[in-house]
């Protein structure tokens, strides 16, 4: 005669079978967020808009600059102390190296997002890269396979690294690996215990939970709030006129405020 199996075990050990395959599709979704979907968003909107962002912010920060080197100057005038046009660049270059380091990342931003735009895959290669991927974090995910040996989470950091690049022939490699695993090393077979079912159960619900957590944060933020709208050929249009016109503004603003500076230097600095 077989054994009987509880019903209550049966039902949550079906539960458990259904949230592993729920936090598997969230797990995936938030990966492929992260690695895939908000880097090209923010690739896209560099490369539309970024550029003059950045533009505006070098005008914005060499108004600022010549703004305070006439305060610099006015207030060593004011008490009487001499100065000259070297230590009023050292002042500048201290109190401006955390806008200039915030230029330096847009340019980078920049850099990145063409470099991006050099290497897309072909849509074939995208969709083998999304494949493998699925299947290999139903093996070697922590959050879905919590009973994992060491070895299989130094495989997962792997795949971590190859679907970052977009490197195929790794994750192609790292498939090939994982088949060659018994499955019995996979996943934990032994019978288990009610208690150790419900808390199983307990912990794919709190992983959910989380990821799920993490997804709505990263749908509610920028770059990703700017997806449908970077698809808008309208909006983009009506966003580079603005800033081409502030551009234009900006412009003549620190052409008057360098001639400002400059005479300024001219006539109270010395050395």
């Amino acid at each position: 005669m077989g054994l009987t199996i509880h019903p209550e075990f049966a039902a949550i050990k079906n539960s458990c079978g259904q949230l592993q395959e729920r936090l598997l599709e969230l797990v995936i979704e938030k990966d492929e967020l992260v690695t895939t979907i908000i880097p090209n968003i923010e690739a896209e909107y560099q490369l539309r808009i970024g550029a003059l962002m950045f533009q505006k912010f070098c005008l914005q920060t060499e108004i600022n600059k010549s703004k305070r080197a006439m305060e610099i100057i006015q207030t060593a005038l004011n008490h009487g102390d001499p100065i000259s046009a070297s230590s009023v660049q050292d002042r500048l270059e201290i109190e401006f190296r955390e806008w200039e380091e915030r230029l330096k990342e847009h340019l980078e931003k920049i850099e990145n997002a063409r470099e991006l735009e050099k290497s897309r895959l072909s849509a074939e290669e995208s969709r083998q890269i999304v494949e493998l991927y699925r299947r290999l974090v139903k093996k070697l995910h922590p959050d879905v396979n919590s009973d994992l040996y060491s070895q299989y989470r130094i495989l997962w950091g792997q795949v971590q690294e190859a679907y970052a690049n977009s490197d195929l022939e790794s994750l192609t490699a790292l498939w090939m690996i994982v088949e060659d695993l018994e499955e019995k090393d996979l996943e934990l077979n032994s019978p288990s215990t009610l208690e150790t079912l419900q808390q199983k159960e307990n912990q794919l619900k709190r992983s959910i939970r989380k990821v799920r957590s993490i997804i709505t944060d990263i749908i509610s933020a920028h770059p990703y709030i700017l997806k449908d709208k970077l698809m808008d050929r309208d909006w983009v249009d009506s966003q580079r006129e603005i800033l081409e016109e502030e551009i234009s503004g900006l412009s003549v603003q620190n052409s008057r405020f360098r001639i400002m500076a400059d005479q300024m230097v001219k006539e109270h600095c010395h050395g």
